[in-house]
C-alpha cells in the first residue's frame, strides 16, 4: 500500500481566489494566512528546497496529494461538517 500524504492549502481553487491570494502574498506577505503556500511556493515559482524535498519523497515511494480547501471539502464530505484549521499536512 503506497504511503500517502495530503497537503491542504488554506486557499480556494477558483480563479478569483487565486488572483487575490497572489496579490496578497506580494502586497502583505506577513498577513497571508497560508503557511503551506509560503513553504511550497514563492511569488512566482515553486521553492527550490521544497521541490527537492518533494522529489525525494516521491522517489521514496510516497504519494503526494495536494488540495485547495474547497477541493478537499468536496472530496472528503462529511455529514458532521469540517472542523479543521487550514493549512493541513
Amino acid at each position: 500500500m503506497p504511503k500517502k500524504i495530503l497537503f491542504i492549502y488554506n486557499a480556494n481553487s477558483d480563479a478569483g481566489s487565486k488572483m487575490l491570494d497572489f496579490a496578497h502574498k506580494i502586497v502583505r506577505p506577513a498577513t497571508y494566512n497560508c503557511n503551506l503556500c509560503s513553504l511550497t511556493h514563492g511569488n512566482f515559482t515553486e521553492n527550490k528546497k521544497w521541490k527537492n524535498f518533494r522529489e525525494r519523497l516521491l522517489a521514496e515511494g510516497y504519494e503526494l496529494v495536494f488540495y485547495h480547501k474547497d477541493e478537499f471539502q468536496n472530496s472528503y464530505k462529511s455529514k458532521f461538517g469540517h472542523k479543521y484549521t487550514y493549512p493541513i499536512i
